[in-house]
């Protein structure tokens, strides 16, 4: 079938009792994608995103389905959850964007959408499928992109520079009592380890 100008083959997925449960979608081109969902309609808009994610621009190239980049600000954000999946809804002020569109986007397209709010600028890549649906496949939010960090910070990392998240004050175990072996540690019981700690983190203070 033709899925928005795209040839693509649908199946639909069946249990054991030989009942439709869910629906496939598998481009024809590029086997590799694919995309599965509970109604047709889930199923379409699921493989249009993987259509778009996977830099095929030759394969969304009809009449019906075209993938447009939009520079804007954020006029408003929303959220929904649904079957356990988070989905979030944006009004995008630009110049050069479709009037009144809410755009979609699940959570999976970008870190950055959980920590976006009204008035941030971002750039996001978007499929105009013509059923009134701007379903985003790729969002980048310009104010994270722009973060600078404090000369302390700088200094911090630094020093912390090939050295494990763990490392810091709990190394004073080595530091303090280099004579503490791991055999002698390991005979020490619960009680007598812990008290070691409080007192090693106590002369640290």
């Amino acid at each position: 079938m033709n899925v928005n100008g795209i040839p693509t083959y649908v199946m639909s997925l069946k249990d054991e009792e030989g009942l439709a449960k869910s629906y496939a979608m598998v481009n024809i081109e590029t086997y590799s994608i694919s995309a599965k969902g509970e109604t047709l309609a889930e199923v379409s808009k699921n493989y249009i995103k993987k259509v778009a994610k996977s830099g095929t621009n030759s394969v969304v190239s009809s009449e019906e389905a075209y993938s447009y980049t939009l520079e804007g600000k954020v006029a408003r954000i929303s959220s929904v959850v649904e079957d356990g999946s988070t989905y979030y809804y944006l009004i995008i002020d630009s110049e050069n964007g479709p009037d009144n569109a809410i755009f979609t986007a699940s959570y999976s397209i970008s870190d950055e959408l959980p920590v976006t709010r009204e008035g941030d600028d971002v750039i996001v890549k978007y499929i105009n499928d013509k059923n009134g649906t701007f379903d985003i496949v790729e969002f980048d939010n310009i104010v994270y992109g722009d973060l600078t960090i404090s000369e302390d910070q700088e200094k911090r990392n630094e020093l912390d520079e090939g050295s494990s998240s763990l490392d810091g004050k709990y190394d004073s175990l080595v530091e303090v009592n280099p004579e503490l072996t791991e055999e002698k540690w390991n005979s020490l019981t619960d009680e007598e380890k812990a008290k070691l700690i409080e007192e090693l983190l106590g002369e640290d203070k």
